[in-house]
């Protein structure tokens, strides 16, 4: 069954009569569209990402923890824990499930696997970590990047400008990417662009999107219509 990110390797989908399709997790969404830029243009020699996870992963039943958690904290009451060992609301978790041998848990590792079956690089240098965030929606990605070419941060911000689904905010004037600004939205934002002064090609570039739109209902929709349309096209 195709793993498919639209725009990243739709390709896959040409001159086949494919049934099924699968969506990828939301960060495998961002980071494929992520990689698929970089790396043409600048190659890649490594790769860090730390991922704020939201509770809406854990679907309705996690977005109303938090939320009467939250409701029962204010009040002064003690906050009942069912989907979450432990309490969300007000507090970060290094884990929410049990980890393997080497500490790590199921849904980091079908991250890094699905990132890289996508942009078909079984070698990707990539190393990732997540942690569970006390916000509804929205995943939050500050990515650690070391390129092979020389870049600048002005020649990152024309990269991913005007460049879909990526949308620059003016970063040096506030932070509006923010799980509160994108909620809802259909792009993926990019944050700040830092440089490190010690070795030129290394980056961190803080991303924000939306899991239910742009990592789940907008890709399976483009999906769907690169299915749909006439072959030969």
């Amino acid at each position: 069954m195709p793993l498919v990110v639209a725009g990243v390797n739709d390709h896959l989908l040409a001159g086949k009569k494919t049934r099924l399709v699968a969506n990828p997790h939301p960060v495998a969404v961002f980071l494929s569209h992520l990689f698929h830029l970089i790396i043409p243009k600048y190659g890649l020699a490594k790769a860090v990402s730390f991922v704020l996870q939201p509770v809406s992963a854990f679907d309705d039943p996690g977005i109303q923890e938090l939320a009467s958690q939250s409701a029962a904290l204010l009040s002064g009451a003690d906050p009942e824990k069912k989907i979450f060992k432990e309490q969300i609301a007000f507090n970060i978790l290094s884990h929410t499930e049990k980890p393997d041998e080497n500490g790590f848990c199921t849904a980091e590792l079908q991250m890094g696997a699905e990132i890289k079956r996508i942009l078909e690089r079984p070698d990707l240098p990539l190393f990732l970590s997540a942690v569970q965030a006390p916000v509804f929606h929205t995943y939050s990605l500050m990515t650690y990047l070391e390129l092979e070419k020389d870049a600048d941060m002005a020649a990152l911000e024309a990269l991913f400008a005007g460049q879909a689904p990526f949308t620059v905010t003016p970063f040096r004037e506030g932070c509006s990417a923010s799980s509160l600004s994108v909620a809802g939205k259909g792009e993926i934002f990019v944050g700040q662009i830092k440089q490190e002064e010690s070795a030129p090609r290394s980056f961190w570039i803080w991303l924000v999107a939306d899991n239910l739109t742009r990592g789940s209902a907008l890709n399976a929709l483009e999906v769907a219509r690169k299915l749909l349309e006439p072959k030969g096209r």
